[in-house]
């Protein structure tokens, strides 16, 4: 039973990742693919980093208002420190981007521009590595209390949430590129 159990729970994580994969990068990359200019690029970095905070903060408030009634005073106290610690991480990430189109729109020197992009993309870095450590504190407290199809649905969840973090940060290097 436990074999059978651990082959359908691969098997529905494969199909929610492909469904996820075969969504998220195609729009992820419709709007690079627009993108014609360094200002545009950084424009379109700017507005992706602030709606993948927006979509963040409301997805992890989702979870926290549908299956709050789940944890103890103390996970939810958790889960809220880690809500608040993407949201900072996110928001590094939105000022760091801001930086970056600033530096372009205002005809700042190459390697201003360069310095602001490598900026972007270490902040990008710190907040990738914060979001995966949170992810597993968050992890910890939340799967057990979850029934098989939240768990896929969550790490769906996750997956998408990282893919489209993953093509912010490959937005920042493109446009980094260019200036150095």
């Amino acid at each position: 039973m436990s074999r059978f159990r651990n082959v359908a729970v691969a098997c529905a994580t494969v199909l929610v990742t492909l469904v996820c994969v075969s969504v998220v990068p195609a729009s992820a990359m419709s709007s690079a693919s627009v993108a014609s200019s360094p200002l545009t690029e950084a424009k379109l970095a700017s507005s992706d980093a602030r709606q993948l905070r927006r979509d963040v903060a409301s997805s992890l408030g989702k979870y926290l208002t549908t299956y709050g009634d789940r944890f103890t005073s103390r996970e939810t106290t958790k889960l809220e420190e880690l809500k608040a610690r993407a949201d900072r991480q996110l928001g590094f990430v939105v000022l760091a981007t801001n930086r970056l189109r600033w530096s372009i729109a205002n005809g700042s020197s190459r390697a201003q521009v360069a310095a602001a992009g490598t900026a972007a993309q270490t902040t990008h870095k710190r907040a990738r590595a914060t979001a995966e450590a949170s992810f597993d504190q968050a992890r910890a407290i939340v799967e057990p209390k979850l029934s098989l199809i939240e768990r896929i649905r969550a790490l769906s969840d996750y997956n998408s949430m990282m893919d489209r973090f993953d093509a912010l940060g490959d937005q920042l290097a493109a446009i980094t590129k260019q200036y150095q």
